[in-house]
């Protein structure tokens, strides 16, 4: 059954131990240890040799909107030196479909590589390519982004009425509870259907520290490519603060000599760094106060 490849697959991948395997294999629980490995060498193989940049689960035909999101993959082993550690980016796809898609009927991305006996597989990962790029100032988009004027149509002129009646029956029932929070009540009421759940799909790692200039434009230029064959115009990404300052200098960069391959990417920064932004210029405008000391009694 599934869960018994999958509690097999799990154990291997968390603990390596191939003595742990083959006991609950013989407790009837899991598959054996040779059979997880031949797995494990169809799968790498089917993503050595795959001809799209897209995850098998991406579907390329009924894309709503995606955006891809990346972070550092540090293990830290015990080394002598400290060095030569694993330091690793890897990404991942989110992507909403339309309504019509229907999950059982996904049209896959790739021809996959039927299981094999090889235990094993040679991957030699490709070289990432250098990258140089000089810390900017956002240039001007004076001229070069024009800004369409907003237009209450039809569609849009419910929404903005859904938001005044909830502000007013959120203030006439306050003790009651009756009105539900926001996201509730647009759920309740908004003549929309409700969206799909998301397909989350795993990219192919970047053997290299996401610190480096190399790195993160790798991650750009993998991003742009998914956007390009899901058909979407824009590239949206999400990463942390440390890779989102190396992402806008090299967007930065890309603009000022005019190329086109960044300038159609948006880089967004995970939620935890915008709010310790947001805490940062709260403690900055409330030092001196004696919000610190209230704060430490009331603790106390």
């Amino acid at each position: 059954m599934a869960k018994h490849l999958l509690l097999a697959v799990s154990l291997h991948h968390l603990t390596g131990s191939a003595e742990l395997v083959t006991l609950l294999n013989r407790f009837g629980h899991c598959y054996n240890y040779s059979a997880v490995l031949e797995l494990e060498t169809a799968m790498a193989n089917a993503l050595v040799l795959s001809d799209s940049v897209l995850p098998s689960n991406i579907s390329a035909t009924d894309n709503k909107f995606s955006h891809t999101v990346w972070d550092n993959f540090d293990i830290l082993e015990e080394t002598p030196s400290g060095s030569g550690t694993t330091h690793s980016a890897h990404g991942i796809v989110i992507q909403e479909v339309m309504a019509t898609d229907v999950a059982d009927t996904e049209v896959p991305c790739r021809q996959l590589v039927p299981i094999t006996k090889k235990r094993s597989v040679a991957y030699t990962p490709q070289a990432v390519q250098p990258c140089f790029s000089k810390k900017h100032v956002e240039p001007s988009s004076t001229g070069a982004v024009s800004v369409p004027s907003v237009d209450t149509s039809p569609l849009e002129q419910p929404v903005f009425n859904f938001e005044g009646l909830w502000l007013i029956c959120r203030k006439l029932f306050p003790a009651t509870l009756a009105v539900p929070e926001w996201s509730g009540w647009i759920s309740l009421l908004s003549p929309q259907p409700m969206p799909m759940q998301s397909k989350i799909g795993y990219l192919t790692p970047i053997l290299e520290p996401i610190t480096e200039y190399s790195t993160v434009a790798e991650c750009l230029t993998m991003s742009i490519k998914v956007s390009s064959e899901l058909r979407q115009s824009f590239t949206f990404v999400t990463m942390d603060l440390a890779a989102a300052r190396i992402a806008y200098d090299i967007i930065f960069d890309d603009v000022v000599k005019q190329q086109s391959d960044m300038s159609r990417v948006i880089i967004h920064i995970g939620a935890f760094h915008t709010m310790c932004a947001y805490m940062g210029a709260l403690g900055h405008m409330m030092s001196g106060s004696g919000f610190e000391e209230v704060l430490i009694e009331v603790s106390e």
